[in-house]
């Protein structure tokens, strides 16, 4: 960031870099590795697992907060609303209907 910065003249904010720098590198294929620590290009296995690990703490608990507000909200409406009906959120309503997955975010 101070590179950054100081070509720039000014700090980017970090949801800045992360959408118009980071995002479009990893849509282009470049395999960074982002941790608690930011980001870097991976030198070596660790590097690896330490993304698939630090993605892992994000992933897995929103995952299950979804299936549980989901659950919830079907509970309060009668299942009247569903909110993963909608076709953008296809995949990820495919996703907690994987019984693979059931234990891991809740009911489902």
């Amino acid at each position: 960031m101070a590179h950054i910065e100081e070509r720039r003249g000014s700090l980017p904010t970090l949801h800045y870099f992360q959408t118009r720098v980071i995002a479009p590198l990893w849509d282009a294929g470049v395999i960074i590795a982002s941790s608690t620590k930011g980001y870097k290009i991976p030198s070596c296995e660790g590097d690896l697992h330490d993304f698939v690990n630090h993605s892992n703490t994000i992933i897995q608990p929103l995952l299950s907060r979804i299936s549980q507000y989901r659950d919830r909200i079907c509970l309060a409406t009668g299942e009247a609303i569903e909110l993963l009906d909608r076709e953008e959120y296809a995949n990820l309503k495919q996703l907690l209907a994987d019984p693979a997955l059931t234990g891991f975010v809740g009911n489902g």
